[in-house]
């Protein structure tokens, strides 16, 4: 039996403990076997299994003695997989997507791939790209392809390492292939890569750098995108929607054939269905070998019991779970291969958050009762209108606004897709007469207020605006809505109240929200909170663009405030309490 298959069968069977997600990439290789319009080529995979075993590596651990490398069971499966389905005469895999904890070998994985594919599965004049969001992080892969060459005479003799502009050179039968460095601020518009290695993909904020690979491959059979990456924190960003896809293909409730995936993880219970599995779940180190396929295993059915090996990991887990907050956070997402945002100043869960999303829009609120919160930014900045609209289970609607013409200078210093959210429809650009595109039409703000207010029948309650840039608009403003227009102190006496009420909402995942508001998640996921020496909280608006929490927080506050008060009584009921009292006393 061909190494990848027993392997496969080996996890499928759970005489090795892995996780959900790593048993079900296992089982779609078994099954894959079973059809008949694709080709699983034994040979193909053995073949790059023995060329890794040919390299040599220096062991950190031995004095850094210089060793042949011998894989392991889930890399040879990892490399065989990639390297041996075919479908329709062409290898099957051109995309992958590969998550693991840290320090299980994810750029020591990848230098593998970029040395065989510039010596044995090449082409001429082959392009192969290391790329990450910084030039550093890039060159810790190219760094690993040197050292496979300069540890092995024969392979030396083959390839001209410039360590000067991190580049490589394989000069083998002329073929002139070339192994680059690339950081997220290169242009590489044009280039045809034969292999692109995306590194830590959740530090991408777009998909900006793996989609001009891929497009720069249309019509190159057998090459490669090889995204590999730990999770990471942002649930907002592009990395962990392709995570999630690649969850669904894995489990085949999605079909991508040309999509490899391989994700080692812990299993985590839901913390808030579940908070006593949770607990237990975390601190049980055999749970943690389900994300640690190299660092906790010393064969493929044995686990570690290395001290040295485990001694960084353990400490790592005392301080989280004494400390808990960043510490937590940390460990789970680094060392356990979880996504998730929980620290000690977020301020909301971001998986409670998602859980309040829904496909209610606008539509199905028509004729209710609302407050409205209004953040009016600096005159070429995001501004945002939020609607909460006031049922069993309130509802947050939230509009953004730009300049016309600022918008791709937001879209480079906030490093946000801007555009595409316009193109949603979460942001409308205004050029209004004597704007130049390039200052905010106020005019224009308040007449989408006025129409949407119309359009939905919405009867709103209260308007709460922070002062700030808000004198100009109050006066048109009260002509729209006949209802108090309220300012909203921006500070912690004001607002933690408020806040610590929305945070505990969405922690029970008591409102609701349009899930196709992407802008409004990412803005939730950048709110961190700040907090004063009365332990008052707030918002903090010097971490990160938060313009629709803001506005938000002003129209929670006012819901805050009524929420729980009494209904007042008509003039009637008054008039009978009254008589009721009165009757009362003249007994007595």
């Amino acid at each position: 039996m061909d190494a990848v298959t027993a392997y496969a069968k080996l996890v499928v069977s759970g005489k090795r403990k892995t996780g959900a997600t790593e048993r079900a990439c296992c089982q779609r290789h078994l099954d894959d076997l079973k059809r008949k319009d694709l080709e699983w080529r034994p040979d193909e995979a053995a073949a790059v299994i023995e060329f890794a075993n040919l390299l040599h590596y220096h062991d950190e651990n031995d004095n850094n003695e210089l060793k042949q490398l011998k894989l392991c069971g889930f890399q040879e499966f990892v490399l065989g997989s990639i390297f041996g389905w075919y479908k329709n005469g062409v290898r099957r895999f051109n995309e992958t997507y590969i998550q693991m904890a840290r320090k299980n070998g994810k750029s020591f994985f990848s230098g593998i791939v970029a040395a065989y594919m510039s010596y044995i599965d090449t082409v001429q004049d082959a392009q192969i790209y290391c790329t990450a969001t910084k030039k550093q992080q890039a060159n810790i892969v190219w760094r690993e392809v040197a050292k496979f060459i300069r540890n092995d005479p024969d392979l030396a003799e083959l390839y001209d390492i410039k360590d000067y502009c991190s580049e490589i050179y394989c000069r083998k039968d002329g073929l002139n292939s070339c192994i680059k460095a690339l950081s997220g601020d290169t242009k590489i518009d044009g280039f045809k890569p034969w292999l692109g290695i995306c590194d830590e993909l959740h530090l991408h904020k777009t998909n900006q750098m793996y989609k001009t690979l891929l497009d720069g491959q249309v019509g190159l059979q057998n090459s490669l995108i090889i995204a590999i990456t730990t999770a990471g924190f942002d649930l907002t960003g592009y990395c962990y929607g392709q995570y999630k896809f690649a969850k669904q293909v894995a489990f085949q409730t999605q079909k991508k054939d040309n999509l490899f995936v391989y994700i080692s993880e812990m299993d985590l219970p839901d913390s808030q269905a579940d908070p006593v599995g949770y607990e237990k779940a975390l601190w049980d180190e055999n749970n943690w070998a389900k994300a640690n396929p190299l660092l906790m295993w010393d064969s493929d059915t044995k686990r570690t019991h290395d001290e040295n090996k485990m001694m960084k990991l353990r400490s790592a887990a005392i301080d989280a779970r004494i400390k808990g907050g960043d510490d937590l956070r940390d460990f789970i997402v680094k060392h356990l291969n979880c996504w998730t945002t929980v620290g000690s100043n977020s301020l909301v869960n971001i998986q409670d958050w998602q859980a309040c999303g829904c496909d209610d829009t606008l539509d199905d609120y028509k004729g209710s009762d609302c407050y409205v919160g209004i953040d009016l930014s600096s005159k070429n900045d995001l501004t945002t209108v939020a609607i909460l609209i006031k049922a069993e289970i309130p509802y947050i609607y939230t509009h953004s606004f730009l300049p016309l013409h600022k918008l791709e200078e937001h879209i480079r210093k906030d490093n946000a897709p801007y555009d595409t959210w316009h193109k949603a429809g979460l942001i409308d650009l205004t050029n209004g007469p004597g704007t130049y595109g390039i200052i905010l039409d106020y005019k224009y703000i308040l007449a989408w207020l006025r129409q949407t207010l119309e359009k939905y029948k919405l009867n709103v309650l209260e308007v709460g605006y922070d002062q700030s840039n808000a004198a100009t608009m109050l006066p048109e403003l009260a002509e729209i809505v006949s209802c108090n227009l309220t300012e909203v102190g921006q500070y912690p006496k004001s607002l933690s109240d408020s806040t610590q009420n929305f945070r505990d909402t969405v922690r029970a995942r008591a409102v609701r929200y349009d899930r196709n508001n992407e802008l409004m998640s990412w803005s939730v996921a950048n709110t961190v909170v700040a907090q004063n020496i009365y332990q008052q909280i707030i918002a903090d608006k010097q971490k990160g663009r938060i313009d629709p929490v803001d506005a938000v927080m002003n129209a929670w506050k006012l819901y805050y405030l009524t929420k729980d008060a009494e209904p007042e009584m008509s003039y009637e009921e008054t008039m009978e309490s009254w008589r009721d009292i009165n009757a009362i006393l003249g007994k007595l």
